[in-house]
């Protein structure tokens, strides 16, 4: 069946605030090559995700996130892609869609950030299955994520044994401050600070989740008091710092879960400048 460009055109009005309808006009516009409609579509979509109010995908079911994605995989629009990829990380980090799922969907269109996310949760969630059978972490059995393929799980072997040792090399030697006053005193309480927190709450921990530490640490680090005696401008560089590198962290998860290549993420590469 064919369809005309003035039929698009009058579809097109129809579906403008239905959202599913809107992903049905970009996939025939992408179908029939209907270059003008396309872009069209792709930005629509777009304004209708970036808007707060419209909340389109809010309560939007996996399924619907996964014909969003390859919707939008279709498209040369790298704002929407990049939109949806940070709703479908921010879902299943928060455990609101499987992380098989995700992983899935990861490979089909090669997007790292999200094989990484995928990855990391799933691997958090096999911790706290292996935590409440009081067994080591270190013998998680193919029993415990089914449908997982044994090169998909050697992935999570190898991601586990990457992220407790990049914790290991950070609870002793913490992320330096961001010093701007060039006062040694403030790269001390900061060290001294950052140490004190990663030796007293997880110097017996062998959990993966670094960014959890990483995150409760900053947290602690803004408390009131900790930092005070630094100058304002290095207390407000360092806890930026901070942060920077907890995203840029949660952006190359997949380097640590990769075992064809040396682990030398992004912290590991920082950490030695």
């Amino acid at each position: 069946m064919r369809i005309s460009p003035h039929e698009l055109q009058n579809y097109a009005q129809l579906v403008s605030g239905d959202f599913e309808g809107l992903l049905t006009l970009a996939e025939i516009t992408n179908k029939y090559h209907f270059q003008s409609t396309e872009m069209w579509a792709a930005n629509v979509l777009y304004q209708c995700l970036e808007n707060p109010s419209k909340k389109c995908l809010l309560n939007a079911t996996p399924e619907l996130l996964v014909r969003t994605l390859n919707v939008t995989m279709l498209f040369h629009h790298e704002k929407l892609r990049d939109f949806v990829v940070g709703i479908f990380i921010d879902r299943v980090m928060n455990h609101k869609i499987p992380p098989l799922l995700a992983l899935t969907v990861a490979d089909t269109h090669s997007l790292s950030t999200l094989q990484g996310a995928a990855y990391y949760t799933q691997l958090l969630d096999l911790e706290q299955v292996t935590s409440t059978r009081e067994t080591s972490s270190h013998a998680m059995r193919f029993g415990d994520h089914n449908g997982f393929t044994q090169d998909q799980f050697a992935h999570l072997l190898h991601g586990h044994w990457a992220l407790v040792h990049l914790w290991d090399d950070l609870r002793n030697n913490p992320v330096a401050a961001s010093c701007t006053c060039n006062r040694r005193g403030c790269s001390d309480i900061w060290y001294n600070a950052s140490l004190h927190r990663c030796k007293r709450t997880w110097s017996n921990t062998h959990s993966a989740d670094v960014l959890g530490k990483l995150r409760k640490i900053r947290t602690y680090l803004r408390s009131d008091g900790i930092t005070d005696s630094m100058s304002e401008p290095c207390q407000k560089a360092s806890l930026s710092a901070l942060a920077e590198k907890i995203i840029d962290l949660q952006d190359s998860l997949i380097d640590y879960f990769d075992f064809t290549r040396p682990t030398t993420g992004v912290m590991d590469e920082e950490q030695t400048e």
